[in-house]
């Protein structure tokens, strides 16, 4: 498995959290029920830090679509600039809860 990781590195080109990750995975002296456990919990943190946050950002353009019908031009500058930072808040926890998927399965193919 450390050749495994080597390659990894190698193909990454340089320590990401990834391979960093990896390395801790596949490095410690450790059964493999325990690591895939901690594959398990760790993928199911980032899963659900990622869903809350793409939550909140929903509700925060939600909340600013709201305020925007019901008052159109008050505030109108500060709620159209809410909504971008809403949807550039969805779209990065889209990418990390993609990312987090990603890394679950290649996790589980290393172990298994």
């Amino acid at each position: 498995m450390a050749t495994l990781y080597t390659w990894i590195k190698a193909e990454a080109g340089r320590k990401t959290p990834f391979t960093l990750f990896l390395q801790t995975m596949l490095t410690r002296k450790t059964q493999s029920c325990d690591r895939t456990h901690r594959v398990r919990s760790f993928a199911m943190q980032a899963l659900s830090i990622a869903a809350a946050g793409m939550t909140t950002a929903q509700n925060r353009f939600d909340n600013s679509a709201r305020r925007t019908a019901t008052a159109p031009l008050d505030n109108l500058a500060e709620e159209t600039v809410e909504r971008i930072q809403a949807k550039t808040a969805f779209s990065a926890n889209a990418a990390v809860l993609r990312t987090a998927d990603d890394m679950t399965g290649t996790l589980l193919d290393i172990l298994s």
